[in-house]
């Protein structure tokens, strides 16, 4: 498991020591622990040590942090980052590509590449692979990989697709909350302040398959309250 990418300003030598403070991080801390360093770095051009209370937990936060602090600013691939953010650069003559899955499940990554030449080596293993016009990348929950590429090596888009079984079941989950607020909006009682702006939000990442986002919205303050509403009226 490894985020770094190789930058001016971080050597070999740092590069290395990121690697090893990213693989104990997972040593020291649960998937459920990683879920919002992981949600960081997606989100952000780079990542800092953890300062925030979470650090309590243990040292692990901290390391996946400084395992995190190699990555530098670099443009997203594509127009979503859900649940995998994609980014990539080139630098000093290399192409450097990095991948976080911002969920606690595994995520298949269809990169699509052009312009396709030499190998690409990942950077936790040293591990050489042959490219082609689409590679298929697996992430492990909360994961973050790092590759080098030829730099003439464009990549156009990426596609994204988790387990059957967790896809059904958060679409399952996410129809039994619309129906909860249909069911509140019949006995015409008001709904939880935000209620109204999400509803459309949430169709919208159903058709759009933007699973990271629609868990979260489910595990908002305003859906949750119309679920225990909902049961309290039964």
């Amino acid at each position: 498991m490894a985020f770094v990418v190789q930058h001016r300003l971080f050597g070999r030598e740092r590069m290395q020591l990121a690697v090893g403070n990213v693989f104990l991080a997972r040593q020291h801390l649960g998937l459920h622990r990683l879920g919002h360093l992981a949600a960081k770095v997606a989100h952000a051009d780079h990542a800092v040590p953890d300062t925030t209370p979470h650090a309590a937990a243990g040292p692990g936060a901290v390391q996946y942090g400084l395992g995190a602090c190699g990555v530098v600013a670099a443009p997203l691939v594509g127009d979503s980052n859900d649940p995998v953010t994609v980014r990539t650069l080139v630098c000093d003559g290399v192409r450097y590509l990095y991948l976080v899955n911002r969920e606690g499940y595994p995520v298949r990554a269809m990169i699509h590449f052009q312009k396709e030449k030499g190998p690409a080596v990942e950077l936790a293993s040293g591990k050489k692979f042959k490219l082609s016009p689409i590679r298929e990348i697996r992430l492990a929950p909360y994961e973050l990989r790092s590759f080098t590429l030829p730099a003439t090596t464009d990549i156009v888009r990426h596609t994204n697709s988790i387990p059957g079984d967790i896809e059904q079941a958060l679409m399952a989950r996410t129809e039994k909350a619309l129906q909860q607020v249909q069911h509140l909006q019949s006995r015409n009682l008001a709904l939880p302040v935000g209620t109204e702006q999400l509803l459309p939000k949430i169709r919208e990442a159903m058709n759009k398959k933007r699973y990271a986002w629609l868990r979260h919205a489910l595990d908002s303050y305003a859906m949750r309250m119309c679920a225990a509403l909902a049961e309290e009226i039964k």
